[in-house]
């Protein structure tokens, strides 16, 4: 924790509770080692600052993850009132589909991200 607080919060405590949305009590707690952070601190910490599960984790590896996920491709774009009349039925199953698609991408993506709980 206090490489994580030196890298990331300028040596300050408080600085980096607040990029992690934790308190200032229970980092300094995490430093000393009388707690251990929970499931959801760890978390933020991989997200905000893009630190490596594994090495957050078990100290082995980088710090900073080199296997940034690859961003999916945007959802397709919902049809207007004015169009919904004229596009056929066959089209708007075709963009819920694609739409299903994404989203079952991106919740395997997020899946993939926090799998090691």
């Amino acid at each position: 924790m206090n490489v994580l607080v030196q890298n990331f919060g300028d040596g300050k405590n408080t600085v980096f509770a607040a990029k992690i949305g934790d308190s200032e009590a229970n980092i300094r707690n995490y430093r000393s080692g009388k707690t251990t952070p929970k499931y959801a601190v760890l978390v933020s910490i991989v997200k905000v600052f893009d630190v490596s599960a594994e090495w957050l984790l078990t100290g082995e590896g980088e710090m900073l993850r080199t296997d940034k996920p690859q961003p999916c491709a945007a959802p397709p774009p919902e049809p207007t009132a004015a169009t919904a009349d004229t596009i056929p039925l066959v089209d708007i199953i075709r963009r819920q589909a694609e739409e299903i698609g994404y989203l079952k991408a991106r919740l395997a993506q997020f899946e993939g991200r926090n799998g090691a709980e």
